[in-house]
């Protein structure tokens, strides 16, 4: 089998309208073309611009999003055995390539690096300073020494998306789990392989996104990621980049009176 330089992996649930649009802006507006492996548990889904469809039974949210990124993972290697991975949700719009070719390479350079990708953390100061806890007075005068006693859960990678070496064993260190445990989440867990199996000066963090809550959960500048789940704000994305070439599913999108139909029955908050 020839040797592909990278896949990309989406995984979905129930936002296939996000699915759809995400591989036209892949397909159709990716100078390099890259194939893409779908995992998806919505039994409406048929394939639509993806090299390979890997159709799941729905699961509940962590074992069903474990369950989705392992079988994409899997399906990647077994079609096309890339040397790097990238793997979104379906509803993370990566809308320049050239970012992301940014993060291969220095992935590529450095041998002790295994994946590049932002801790699923949380900037509590601001909620301190609303509830008028000392803590937010505390966060004052630790921030500018650089400790992090205002940030949550940095403890963990955002399995949202992120940028791998295609090392067997990430693959066989998520297999090992047979569902996130109760008191767990899949962002904690994809830490604790990557600790365990390669250390963690094996992560290449980006910094543009850090913290990820609030500030850059539904969208990112510096890296041209968004994320967000109302259509109204989709819309927006599109409008943004609106020399994109554009497939059927973005022109309806952005042309439709009423968008009650997007991702029907995803939550939009």
């Amino acid at each position: 089998m020839k040797k592909t330089k990278c896949v990309i992996c989406v995984t979905t649930f129930n936002r296939i309208d996000c699915a759809r649009i995400n591989m036209e802006i892949i397909k159709l507006n990716y100078p390099i073309q890259w194939p893409i492996v779908h995992a998806c548990s919505n039994e409406n889904y048929t394939q639509y611009l993806e090299d390979i469809l890997v159709q799941r039974q729905p699961k509940d949210m962590q074992d069903g999003a474990l369950d989705l990124l392992i079988s994409a993972l899997e399906a990647a290697n077994q079609n096309f055995n890339p040397d790097f991975i990238i793997h979104v949700e379906s509803d993370t719009w990566l809308m320049n390539q050239a970012i992301l070719d940014k993060y291969i390479q220095k992935l590529e350079d450095n041998p002790k690096k295994i994946i590049a990708c932002s801790r699923w953390n949380s900037d509590r100061s601001q909620v301190w300073k609303e509830s008028k806890k000392i803590r937010y007075f505390f966060s004052k005068l630790f921030k500018p020494l650089g400790l992090n006693f205002h940030i949550r859960s940095n403890n963990s990678l955002s399995s949202q998306f992120f940028i791998i070496k295609n090392d067997p064993k990430i693959i066989q260190g998520l297999q090992s789990l047979k569902s996130v445990p109760l008191k767990s989440s899949l962002e904690m867990e994809l830490m604790k392989v990557i600790k365990t199996k390669f250390g963690r000066d094996s992560v290449i963090f980006l910094k543009e996104r850090e913290p990820v809550h609030p500030n850059y959960r539904d969208s990112c500048e510096a890296l041209e990621l968004y994320c967000q789940h109302s259509p109204e704000e989709k819309i927006k994305v599109l409008k943004k980049y609106s020399t994109f070439k554009k497939g059927a599913y973005m022109e309806n999108l952005l042309t439709s009176q009423h968008v009650e139909y997007y991702n029907f029955g995803a939550r939009r908050d």
